[in-house]
């Protein structure tokens, strides 16, 4: 990987709120949701609530509750043939098996794939640079000149 690139990488991953990031939320109000608890809790990915041609929220007619949108993940349980595109909401996590209502995470590949990517970068360019620097040092032990080791 050439030294522009790691530098475009890096500048990437600096652009984003620092991880870890976690899903959280509650399946009656929108949930889940993406967030870093890192310098104060941020929202990297929600479902936003509807509006009418007006602007205003759409509400559910029983209760007078906002209606959420709801994230959707490309999925595919065992045993079925297609993937689908399921709502978050379905396949949330609860936090105990009497509190299914708040969300701890969201058990789609996709879903952890997005939870953890920002850790995964800052792993590999960290692998990186330390690879780079063993390869400097072996360099100089060997008393070759960079050009030649490339």
């Amino acid at each position: 990987m050439t030294t522009d690139r790691t530098t475009e990488i890096q500048a990437a991953l600096a652009a984003v709120p620092a991880p870890p990031w976690r899903w959280i939320g509650s399946r009656t109000s929108g949930g889940p949701e993406l967030v870093t608890d890192h310098s104060g809790r941020q929202y990297l990915l929600r479902a936003a609530k509807p509006v009418d041609g007006r602007g205003d929220e759409l509400l559910d007619p029983a209760g007078d509750y906002p209606i959420y949108g709801d994230l959707q993940f490309r999925d595919k349980r065992p045993g079925e043939r297609y993937s689908t595109m399921r709502r978050g909401d379905e396949l949330a996590v609860g936090r105990t098996h009497y509190d299914e209502n708040t969300i701890v995470d969201v058990d789609n590949p996709v879903a952890r794939f997005l939870r953890d990517a920002p850790q995964y970068v800052a792993d590999l360019l960290a692998e990186n640079a330390r690879l780079r620097q063993e390869n400097a040092e072996l360099v100089r032990a060997l008393g070759l000149n960079e050009g030649a080791a490339a």
